[in-house]
């Protein structure tokens, strides 16, 4: 269990400046009182409404699996909407059930963005953060094969 910064205890753990990874919230968790701006639910099976007190929620729910077209897509653009909050300066978690590996695949993606470096170098630098996250080998081999 980590602060967010604000004295909320919850899941989470950061990964940069303004980016966390965690588990799935309660959905009557005020996050926006916890100093996120942003919430990312990569659940599938999670994605209450109207849940997370002045947080925007942002619903990219993918199956914890395989890695297809389908999964890569949401992947990609959850990322995409990670990195916009992100450049704008908003403080974004992403979740997912557990916190480890769709949450664990979209702010990897979302670094490789952010930082210009290689899924290889988002994966590992994910685990070191978060030691129980990307055990999911689908995603884990298709994070280290993407370049810079």
């Amino acid at each position: 269990t980590a602060r967010s910064g604000i004295g909320c205890r919850i899941d989470a753990h950061r990964l940069i400046e303004r980016l966390w990874i965690g588990s799935a919230p309660n959905a009557d968790r005020d996050l926006g009182a916890c100093g996120f701006d942003a919430v990312v639910l990569c659940a599938e099976e999670y994605q209450p409404r109207n849940a997370f007190g002045s947080a925007r929620t942002i619903h990219a729910g993918f199956d914890d699996g395989e890695m297809d077209s389908r999964t890569a897509r949401t992947a990609k653009s959850a990322a995409a909407e990670v990195v916009r909050r992100w450049r704008r300066g908003e403080r974004v978690l992403v979740t997912c059930m557990a916190g480890r590996n769709r949450s664990g695949l979209v702010s990897a993606l979302a670094l490789c963005r952010i930082g210009g470096v290689s899924g290889r170098q988002a994966l590992s630098h994910v685990r070191m953060m978060r030691p129980t996250a990307l055990t999911n080998p689908n995603f884990a081999d298709f994070l280290t094969k993407l370049g810079a």
